[in-house]
């Protein structure tokens, strides 16, 4: 976990990496992804991306507030993904995540209601 310093705008954000079970890569995001978080979510993405052994999903039901630069970060992780031939989906999105996804039209490309796939 990291937050921020006296010079940035309040944000926190929490990151876990994991695998389950079927090899799949879970990302936990908690907290803000906006300009002053989403460079040092990118790393850890760009990361996951290059060398996960599996799908990826990303759990994003602790995730306060997120706005298009933290978008743009989940649409290019999931392009890297499919580079490889692997997938990457948001899961249990908080409200806030899915109400932007709905309102750009992506949630049909980014999460499933039904959950990761």
């Amino acid at each position: 976990m990291w937050a921020s310093t006296r010079d940035e705008p309040p944000a926190t954000v929490t990151i876990a990496w994991a695998l389950d079970a079927h090899d799949t890569t879970i990302v936990d995001l908690t907290g803000d992804i906006c300009t002053v978080t989403v460079q040092r979510i990118r790393t850890l993405l760009a990361d996951v991306a290059e060398t996960s052994p599996g799908n990826v999903a990303i759990d994003a039901s602790a995730v306060t507030f997120i706005d298009g630069r933290g978008l743009a970060l989940l649409l290019a992780t999931q392009n890297r993904l499919a580079e490889r031939q692997l997938r990457c989906r948001v899961v249990n999105p908080s409200r806030t995540v899915r109400k932007l996804f709905e309102l750009v039209h992506l949630d049909d490309r980014l999460y499933k209601r039904v959950g990761y796939e």
